[in-house]
């Protein structure tokens, strides 16, 4: 009979364990000692490997009822040996079996760690969830004194980012209270609203000294509070009903983005750790702010250097792009010209690390169709190779030369190969017959704005002929109550696809 080594063992175990829930790992863990071993050995020094995500407040419970029960022991175990030692003062036989006593006591306590599935002693990194999110959460010093190997802890929780404001009831030493174990967040909004809380992104006292309320929008804005935060996803948002308060400085924002290209040494309130752990934002998502034509620029020009030093760790951006250049101090009325267009995209088509690149509507009022965006679009991502998903939620594509230019994507060996694509309701027409031609569209991902597109759906699925498209997903606002509509699109969907390779639609809300 022929067994694994245990290299190969181990891997075929990350594999099975991945993104398995801890019951469904204590399973596989009993099949037998060397497996328990194995798989206790992943948990505590490689769980990053397999996706595991535990509640936070049930790792913490945990924690502490095992150190309560440990310290129980204990004081049971010392009350013994000093009741034998006040018995037999005299009796050196009886003193070496007390030492002898315990140092059992000590190897018991060892073997109590060998038998745990989760040994947080020695326990290095560790996903969590919380119960709720948008709660920045405190640890124990219980838990710093006995997960003495803990560096990071991840939360998968959302977080809204809390700043400095200088004063004694702030959040600012809320961020200090964990240290040294490290904090790591999934998905981070950073709100902004100058006239009420949260504020202005104000990372330290410099900034708060420097900060002017009418030249608000243009400051340069450190951003090192993202060092608190170490987010994996970024979501902007400028607080403000009217979107007054959107700012037009944000490049430091991509300095900040990893812990590689922040070069900051000051923290939020004093001194940042300089020895860090590595992290990077791989999602920058524009939810609620516009996109200075700036920003983008300063992101594609350093992606397509051949140097490291560039922000290669961005891997999805969505934007709602405005009338911003490098020099200007307010957002211009006008949309955006076609020679700003191309001068911010010059550099996409040498672009390294970008995914998905997502475009969604000016804020408050969209009108991309005062330049030629799509014709713009597809001259700046002629010879990308990097881009597979693509948003044109922005544009509505309703004529025959939207299509015609839009059709240009099947030249895969001009133009990236793009597997999945965004659209508004509007445009479901002509993207219809773009899917039926590009055989590389697998996912059509359909934006619902303001207009919920009942009979354009029931058309695409009568017309559709596309032999590769699997999935579509339909994306709406969380403001909007769409139970019904969700109810009838799915009716629409199973009465009219006989399209068997076309097989799943799903419902997302969109909340950032």
């Amino acid at each position: 009979m022929t067994t694994l080594n245990n290299f190969i063992f181990s891997d075929l175990i990350i594999f099975l364990l991945k993104d398995l829930n801890i019951k469904e790992i204590l399973n596989y863990s009993l099949i037998s000692k060397q497996t328990f071993k194995v798989i206790q050995n992943i948990l505590t020094f490689n769980s990053k490997e397999i996706n595991l995500i535990i509640s936070y407040e049930s790792f913490i419970s945990y924690v502490l009822k095992d150190n309560y029960y440990e310290n129980n022991n204990n004081n049971n175990n010392n009350n013994n040996n000093n009741n034998n030692n006040n018995n037999n003062n005299n009796n050196n036989n009886n003193n070496n079996n007390n030492n002898n006593n315990n140092n059992n006591n000590n190897n018991n306590n060892n073997n109590n760690d060998n038998i745990k599935l989760i040994n947080y002693k020695n326990i290095e990194y560790i996903i969590c969830k919380t119960e709720k999110d948008q709660i920045y959460p405190i640890l124990p010093a219980e838990i710093k004194e006995k997960c003495i190997n803990l560096k990071r802890i991840h939360f998968m929780n959302l977080m809204d980012s809390m700043y400095y404001t200088g004063r004694i009831y702030s959040n600012s030493h809320v961020h200090e209270q964990h240290k040294p174990i490290q904090y790591s967040f999934e998905r981070v909004r950073l709100l902004w609203d100058i006239g009420s809380r949260p504020g202005p992104p104000i990372s330290n006292k410099k900034e708060l000294s420097e900060y002017n309320y009418q030249r608000y929008h243009i400051y340069q804005y450190s951003f090192q509070i993202l060092q608190h935060y170490k987010p994996t996803k970024m979501y902007l948002i400028s607080n403000d009903d009217d979107y007054g308060c959107d700012l037009l400085r944000l490049n430091n924002i991509l300095n900040e983005s990893s812990s590689s290209s922040s070069s900051s040494d000051s923290s939020f309130t004093g001194n940042y750790n300089q020895n860090n752990l590595p992290f990077s934002t791989k999602t920058i998502k524009f939810s609620g702010q516009n996109t200075p034509c700036s920003f983008i620029k300063c992101l594609l020009d350093n992606n397509s250097k051949n140097n490291s030093g560039g922000y290669d760790n961005i891997k999805s951006i969505s934007i709602r792009l405005c009338n911003v250049d490098e020099e200007d101090t307010n957002i211009k009325n006008e949309p955006i010209s076609n020679e700003l267009f191309l001068k911010t995209f010059s550099n996409l088509s040498k672009n390294k690390s970008i995914k998905r690149l997502l475009f969604y509507p000016t804020l408050p009022e969209p009108d991309e169709k005062g330049i030629n965006f799509l014709e713009n679009l597809m001259h700046c991502l002629k010879g990308n190779k990097q881009i597979n998903t693509l948003g044109l939620v922005n544009y509505n594509i309703e004529n025959d030369n939207d299509l015609s230019i839009l059709n240009q994507l099947i030249d895969t060996t001009s133009f990236p190969i793009i597997n999945t694509l965004y659209c508004n309701s509007k445009s479901i027409e002509k993207i219809s017959l773009h899917i039926n031609i590009n055989e590389n569209i697998n996912t059509l991902k359909i934006c619902i704005l303001n207009y919920i597109p009942f009979k354009e759906f029931k058309n695409f699925l009568i017309s559709n002929q596309s032999k590769h498209l699997k999935t579509i997903k339909i994306i709406y606002s969380w403001y909007f109550s769409f139970k019904e509509e969700i109810d009838q699109l799915k009716i629409i969907f199973f009465e009219n696809n006989k399209n068997l390779i076309l097989k799943n639609l799903l419902f997302c809300e969109e909340k950032y």
